[in-house]
């Protein structure tokens, strides 16, 4: 098979796709190549699948793959959810709908209106108090003693 840079060839997509839907070693090389685990060549599959799992452009077309069935399934799931919100079954109607407002919500409304500002005001600036301010409070800045801590056995 020819190979082209940056692309993988039949055999190593169908292996990726085989990955993908969970097949064990076992079984991709039974289905990519024909052999049994008791084959003598088992073992060179074994390794030539190894190699092309840890290599860069098998893990990015895995990842484009991924991507894919991810955006198949999010429609499905979102139309699913969405018949289900006029669903008889109050409970199932109630998170149904909780479901559409969380997840499709964030795709409608805008971020700003996700956005929560708090303000404080009227706090005292931040550094270092003044010593004529409050005279008792330096005193017990200067006078303060570091406690050790003294660890107890409990038998």
């Amino acid at each position: 098979m020819a190979k082209q840079v940056g692309y993988l060839t039949v055999e190593q997509e169908k292996i990726c796709e085989l990955d993908l839907a969970g097949k064990s070693y076992q079984e991709i090389i039974k289905a990519v190549y024909g052999v049994e685990k008791d084959d003598p060549h088992y073992r060179k599959y074994s390794s030539r699948i190894q190699r092309l799992k840890e290599s860069p452009k098998f893990a990015k077309r895995r990842e484009t793959l991924l991507n894919e069935i991810h955006r198949k399934g999010y429609g499905k799931a979102l139309n699913k959810m969405i018949s289900m919100v006029d669903d008889p079954n109050p409970w199932v109607s109630l998170q149904a709908s909780n479901n559409v407002l969380n997840y499709a919500g964030k795709i409608v409304l805008p971020q700003e209106q996700n956005t929560v500002t708090v303000k404080i005001e009227g706090m005292p600036t931040l550094g270092a108090p003044d010593p004529d301010a409050l005279p008792e409070a330096q005193e017990l800045v200067t006078e303060s003693n570091i406690i050790e801590a003294v660890e107890s056995s409990v038998t």
